[in-house]
């Protein structure tokens, strides 16, 4: 496989962003504080535009604009409150999900809430952050989405990495010094107070996990309630003891989930046998094997170059989605089987090539475009990092048989934070062990390859009066999967009741 067509397929999934501009109409209605008009995109819903200062300490720093999208409750005289939204990234426009939301929450949520999604700064609606080459310039190649595997490689990725922070110091204006979660908290925080809501509901996902642990840290008082599914720890992502040596990417423990993520698969492969999975009969040895010998050295498979990066980088994506792990493992036999020596089909090979172009899914922990920097803009300005560039080398060398190198996907995807030039003037690093009003209900698949149940289980540990959800469920979120686990969202959406206890829920359907 080349990097070539993986990139092509990550290129596929990048979020499109929306314009800035948002319509006017005669018949818009008023909240206070906000007046609101009618949706370019969605009629039926309502967006308006803000400014909110840079730095709420300083005034004087100037201000920057959110975009604040509402669908109204369908029931208005059962109306409970609004329920915010965030997708994840960070990077993604919480107002292209508003619907996704809906949908997934169900009518029993969606009569009695309104659905706000607030765009993070830098993102979507709100004011981009943008960071620009100087003219007739272009950055040294990056080996997104793949990562270094030589000495020259990280070199290379290093020089990239140098050029993108020397446009951000030179282009990314004041906006990138104010772009941390702690600012969305408190923009968040500003909305709902003019929407009237007296305490906020909330619903966050992997990287939006982030942004409720920190709001309910700086506002406990104003939680109402709060579900956020596919947890990172935010003592990991802001700081941890080890942040001046090890990168924000490899605190998180995403190796570990994947890795988890990827035996899970080859055991449920097993049970199904192999009328439904070809690699039944082998099982996990097949990958442990492409994986050797790739670490040993590159290979040429069907006229592409294939190293043992580009292994963990297409494994890891095709783990995000549950359904497309089935033609991950098939595409790894078809490895197996061409480095060993043995025959592979016509059909099967192009099949193989044709998946890995296949668009993938993109999540926590993975590059983005060069230059579009609102994932390095959160992160990077929220986490204490090493200063030493080759820190990020030295992390995934470290780590990289234990997790089979997916650990070393994790430091890359963060290589940018070393000297950052944003200077993460907001940012809160804790603590985050605050009782908020009504305790956190977290949710995890327990074969999560991007939000590891380690960064659930800890986040759960230092919560007081917090409940942890688990499904046994291969991919990244549990989503609706687990109809045992939307039930207890749904209940506690609407009634703010916790489970007695942890659940641990049993029914997400298997891989085969």
């Amino acid at each position: 496989m080349s990097r070539r067509l993986v990139a092509s397929s990550l290129a596929a999934a990048l979020l499109a962003l929306v314009p800035n501009a948002l319509p006017r109409s005669a018949d818009a209605a008023t909240t206070p504080g906000l007046r609101w008009a009618k949706c370019a995109d969605v009629r039926t819903h309502q967006c308006v535009r803000f400014s909110v200062p840079l730095d709420r300490n300083n005034p004087a720093a100037g201000s920057t604009t959110i975009a604040v999208e509402r669908r109204r409750a369908s029931v208005p005289s059962a109306r409970v409150g609004a329920i915010f939204v965030n997708p994840g990234g960070p990077g993604e426009a919480a107002t292209a999900k508003v619907d996704d939301f809906a949908r997934m929450l169900g009518r029993k949520v969606t009569d009695r809430f309104d659905i706000v999604a607030v765009d993070p700064r830098g993102v979507g609606r709100s004011t981009q952050v943008s960071c620009t080459t100087r003219p007739g310039t272009s950055t040294p190649p990056s080996l997104e989405p793949g990562f270094p595997v030589t000495v020259a490689e990280a070199r290379a990725q290093i020089s990239h990495d140098d050029a993108v922070r020397a446009a951000c110091r030179r282009t990314g204006g004041p906006l990138l010094h104010h772009m941390t979660t702690a600012d969305d908290a408190r923009d968040m925080d500003q909305v709902r107070a003019l929407l009237g809501d007296r305490q906020l509901t909330f619903v966050g996902f992997s990287y939006g996990t982030v942004l409720g642990q920190t709001y309910a840290a700086m506002y406990p008082s104003q939680v109402r309630a709060m579900v956020l599914d596919g947890v990172l720890d935010p003592v990991q992502w802001t700081a941890g003891s080890r942040s001046r040596y090890v990168p924000i990417g490899a605190r998180l423990h995403t190796g570990d989930g994947a890795w988890a993520a990827v035996r899970q698969a080859y055991a449920q492969c097993q049970r199904a046998g192999k009328a439904k999975c070809a690699s039944a009969a082998r099982g996990i040895a097949e990958w442990n094997t492409v994986w050797s010998l790739l670490v040993k050295s590159p290979r040429t498979v069907w006229g592409s170059r294939f190293t043992w990066a580009d292994l963990v980088t297409s494994t890891l994506y095709s783990l995000y989605d549950p359904g497309t792990v089935p033609g991950a493992l098939d595409d790894v036999h078809n490895l197996y089987l061409a480095l060993t020596g043995k025959q592979v089909s016509p059909a099967a090979a192009t099949a193989t090539v044709d998946r890995q172009a296949s668009p993938a899914r993109q999540g926590f922990g993975l590059p983005g475009e060069v230059l579009e920097v609102t994932r390095q803009a959160v992160m990077c300005s929220d986490s204490l990092d090493p200063y030493d560039r080759w820190a990020t080398w030295r992390a995934a060398a470290a780590t990289r048989d234990r997790t089979r190198g997916f650990d070393a996907a994790g430091a890359w995807s963060s290589s940018l934070c070393t000297s950052w030039p944003g200077a993460g003037k907001g940012a809160y690093r804790g603590p985050f062990d605050r009782r908020p009003a009504t305790p956190i209900l977290f949710m995890n698949a327990l074969y999560d390859p991007a939000t590891s149940i380690v960064g659930a289980r800890s986040a759960h540990a230092m919560s007081p009066g917090s409940r942890l959800v688990t499904g046994n469920k291969v991919g990244h979120l549990l989503l609706n999967d687990s109809a045992c686990a939307t039930r207890i969202r749904t209940n506690y959406l609407l009634t703010k009741a916790l489970p007695a206890r942890d659940v641990a829920c049993t029914d997400v359907r298997p891989l085969y």
